[in-house]
């Protein structure tokens, strides 16, 4: 009874999680890399080890007269719900043994597992969702059902002396139907958009001292699953649609290019600190569309493109605070000056459709929703984009 008012408490605290998580985070969460939900599919497998009463050694399993050293697989389905909440469900087919050289006696065992699990992370957690990070650790906690099959025998016969399941019991083909909680550590690798290798750790406490049908010191006995899995996140990788989205095929309009202008920046409407720092110099003028601007003008020797994400008109920022505050690499910010404004662009193109694809991946990548596209000459901020001769 205790135990299954334990597995409650734990499912109660998990749906908590899970459905009240994302608004104690969304402002934490929303830039510069904006969360998207996905699901995933993990195939994994690994050593499946017994800890209880029939047991050689505390820790470590043996593998000669009776091999304590088993293995088990399965698939988890996930849903990553928020940057550091995931939750899904697991099934696992595997295997348990243990011996007991001095008692002459030992037992073998089946299983099939079924769970649900809520994983952590941690780095999302503490440090921030940011799109591309090479390895995540995370707490994995669940709860669910283990249907056995043991049978105890001895170790020279090999006679059955007891055993569990087998067509006693309320599970699959009789076997015994008993509850388990969970809990362990896991480390993420990204391998690339869509896939990653989890390397994980997770004990299962059961609710009975008898999964190796021998009554004892246990009070409950633990079985570990340590697994290697090999993730799969469904979706596209968003920075290849925003490519070939905006790839262009446009054909060039018959009128005439307009004369297009950068307007400056309305100084009046810096009425603190962060305004002026997070201001840009315009938005980018209606006319610098794909319908409007001949991409295939005539660009002066000497000319590229650039896409401007900030302006400051009372004092320069180094590029160091500029990269922590946008969160983009301080290696990819130029500062220049124009006007009396002293401005921050990204990237060095020459033409004008490489760096508007660049515009729009910062736009979405890192929220900046008015970065927009200048044209430089040297070290030299043009007034106008070219036009065609």
């Amino acid at each position: 009874m205790a135990f299954h008012k334990s597995l409650l408490k734990f499912l109660l605290f998990g749906i908590f999680v899970v459905f009240f998580h994302r608004d104690i985070v969304a402002q934490k969460y929303h830039r510069p890399d904006k969360f998207r939900t996905y699901w995933k599919v993990t195939v994994h497998g690994g050593p499946s080890i017994f800890y209880g009463d029939i047991k050689q050694n505390k820790w470590l399993p043996v593998t000669s007269n009776v091999n304590e050293l088993r293995f088990a697989g399965g698939v988890n389905l996930e849903f990553q719900f928020s940057a550091p909440v995931s939750f899904g469900l697991q099934g696992i087919y595997g295997n348990l043994s243990g011996t007991r050289r001095s008692w002459g006696i030992y037992f073998v065992d089946n299983y099939i597992e079924t769970n649900f699990f809520i994983n952590v992370n941690f780095n999302n957690l503490f440090f921030g969702y940011k799109t591309g990070r090479k390895f995540n650790v995370y707490a994995v906690f669940g709860g669910g059902y283990l249907q056995y099959n043991t049978q105890q025998k001895d170790l020279e016969s090999d006679k059955v002396i007891k055993q569990r399941g087998y067509g006693g019991g309320r599970g699959i083909n009789g076997r015994t139907l008993e509850g388990i909680l969970t809990y362990g550590l896991g480390i993420n690798f990204r391998l690339s958009h869509n896939w990653a290798l989890n390397i994980q750790s997770v004990n299962r406490i059961m609710k009975s001292d008898l999964m190796d049908a021998y009554k004892n010191s246990y009070p409950y006995d633990v079985y570990n699953y340590t697994s290697v899995g090999f993730v799969y996140k469904f979706g596209r990788n968003r920075k290849l649609m925003i490519k070939r989205t905006h790839r262009p095929r446009l054909k060039p309009v018959d009128l005439p290019p307009p004369d297009i202008l950068i307007t400056p920046m309305d100084t009046a409407s810096m009425k603190d600190e962060r305004s002026q720092i997070l201001s840009l110099t315009s938005v980018e003028p209606a006319l610098l569309s794909d319908e409007a601007y001949n991409k295939s003008a005539y660009v002066p020797s000497g000319v590229n493109f650039r896409v401007q994400i900030l302006a400051r008109f009372s004092g320069p920022l180094s590029v160091e605070q500029i990269s922590r505050m946008l969160k983009i690499p301080a290696s990819d910010i130029s500062q220049e000056t124009y006007e009396g404004h002293f401005i921050y662009t990204i990237g060095s193109f020459e033409g004008y459709d490489e760096a508007r694809i660049k515009r729009d991946e910062i736009r979405y990548y890192y929220g900046i929703s008015d970065a927009f596209v200048v044209a430089f000459k040297g070290q030299e901020r043009l007034d106008k984009l070219p036009v065609e001769k």
